[in-house]
């Protein structure tokens, strides 16, 4: 996920029961070891693909699999199911004869309908949930676009990739789709503000800058595409959506039909010692700035991890870029 290359391992390949629960492996005695063990059902654990084809095995077998792993799994499963629908959508869009439109309308409704119900599943209390709803947050925000055109629009492989990319991520930035995308990097972004001190590092700090992606390029479009729909009415363009709260009637509303202006709060008062004012992404300089905060305050009076600090040049770089774009209009 991190790297965006195909799955090492396909969960169908997996078939080894999911691990024991975490009282049997961190038993401190072989006597409590054993009683441990024997208090469990002599069913056999479900496998990865078990899981995925039935979610409901995930549940009914709660006291007999470690519950941290079992969810990591399925959402790496998960993940790979999304990069298969997003390999047959990349031929869809190529107006293969193979795929028609009710093929990937059918894979996208089995995909969100599994990782609903494993959302509605999930025991918020539990002291992995966090973690587990940013993984989630993350699998949905890629289900919703091409990471691969937007890191070639932003120039990973030079101007003539960039340009080639420009059209198909002008009609996305206009769809449904690419709202969806920045609601679930907001979550994202949520999860992430939710993190203790030090700890927005690795894969953490990997989905944050996707997610920074997903606001910049749909920031650098907003207002044209509000301007391109005249059935917007003007009362309802100013709404304040803030992606990394929770979600509301008006999330919905702007999802569906584009009502709102769609923004991040950033940190709270209380975090940065001052009122959180909020980011639009129709200012995707600010937007930057506001993730690269999140990201900052949670490394104050600590050493910065080296992936993190090459992360922050590169959300650096982006929330440059977007000033500078944003200067040229002006003049």
């Amino acid at each position: 996920m991190s790297l965006m290359v195909p799955p090492c391992i396909s969960y169908a390949e997996i078939l080894l029961p999911l691990p024991e629960s975490r009282d049997v492996w961190l038993a401190p005695t072989a006597e409590k070891w054993k009683a441990a063990y024997l208090s469990k059902s002599s069913e056999r654990r479900p496998s990865l693909l078990d899981i995925l084809v039935d979610l409901e095995r995930l549940h009914s077998h709660q006291a007999e699999i470690d519950q941290i792993d079992a969810n990591f799994a399925f959402i790496s499963g998960a993940w790979e199911l999304v990069w298969e629908y997003n390999k047959f959508n990349a031929l869809h869009k190529a107006q293969s004869r193979h795929w028609n439109a009710l093929i990937m309308k059918s894979k996208y409704d089995e995909i969100v309908k599994l990782l609903q119900h494993f959302r509605i599943g999930l025991d918020m209390s539990s002291r992995s949930a966090n973690d587990t709803i940013l993984r989630l947050e993350l699998v949905l925000m890629h289900l919703h676009m091409s990471l691969q055109d937007v890191q070639l629009f932003a120039g990973i492989e030079g101007p003539e990739e960039a340009r080639r990319v420009f059209p198909s991520l002008l009609e996305w930035v206009k769809s449904p789709a690419a709202r969806q995308t920045v609601w679930h990097a907001g979550q994202v972004i949520r999860a992430a503000k939710a993190q203790p001190k030090g700890c927005i590092r690795g894969f953490h700090s990997i989905a944050v800058y996707h997610a920074s992606l997903a606001f910049w390029v749909y920031g650098l479009w907003t207002e044209n595409s509000s301007q391109m729909n005249g059935n917007i009415p003007d009362h309802t363009r100013h709404i304040p959506i803030w992606l990394d709260e929770v979600e509301t009637n008006d999330v919905q509303r702007f999802i569906q039909f584009e009502r709102g202006c769609p923004g991040i709060r950033g940190l709270s008062k209380t975090q940065i010692g001052g009122p959180a004012q909020g980011a639009t992404l129709n200012n995707p300089s600010t937007v930057m700035e506001t993730v690269l905060e999140i990201v900052k305050q949670n490394f104050e009076g600590s050493n910065t991890p080296l992936l993190v600090e090459n992360l922050i040049q590169l959300m650096g770089g982006l929330q440059s870029a977007a000033a500078r774009k944003a200067a040229n209009e002006v003049h």
